[in-house]
């Protein structure tokens, strides 16, 4: 089956299943007893229109979920291009994790391969990471993880001021272009 086709079942049927992880309130800290948090920050460079992006993750037990970054967005300063900047933070079990695809969300096009290196995770209970920021450019199809670590740290502790009393750990994701169905990567 059409990897686009399969993709687009599998998020339909997680929005009925609700398997769609959505993002933590920003007045209200998660309780971290049992699980852990996860920061996906996403920068999303777009001609017109940015509506962030959602990445399908898989734990060590092929349980899967829909990380859907698309709340607290901001504009990109006009020095850094066009888009908007996007924080996502999502409360998941302790386990080893998998990204396995991303889409962009609200555009035609479908999802990632899986990437040629697995991006992987460990989140503890308690934890609370940073997995890097996933910069995406939607005119050429592609995204990557770069290191934003402290800008990123500084806007998550102003959205979520109770992450101010966090201890943030640095998990970065390897930085190499992930592309969607006929994507470039960049020089």
């Amino acid at each position: 089956m059409n990897t686009k086709i399969t993709l687009l079942i599998m998020f339909v049927t997680s929005l009925l299943m609700g398997c769609v992880t959505t993002g933590v309130q920003k007045n209200v800290a998660p309780d971290l007893k049992e699980n852990g948090l996860l920061l996906l920050p996403v920068t999303d460079r777009a001609l017109f229109t940015a509506t962030g992006v959602s990445f399908l993750v898989i734990d060590s037990q092929g349980t899967r979920k829909i990380l859907n970054v698309k709340e607290w967005a901001e504009k990109i300063p006009p020095n850094d291009g066009m888009g908007k900047r996007f924080f996502g933070a999502f409360v998941l079990p302790p386990g080893e994790y998998k990204l396995s695809y991303w889409f962009l969300n609200q555009t035609e096009g479908g999802s990632s391969n899986e990437p040629k290196e697995p991006f992987t995770f460990k989140l503890n209970k308690g934890d609370v990471i940073y997995i890097g920021n996933f910069n995406t450019i939607r005119l050429r199809g592609t995204g990557q993880f770069r290191d934003r670590f402290a800008e990123d740290l500084t806007h998550y502790q102003s959205l979520y001021p109770w992450i101010n009393n966090m201890s943030v750990r640095q998990e970065q994701m390897k930085s190499t272009w992930w592309l969607l169905p006929g994507g470039k990567e960049m020089d």
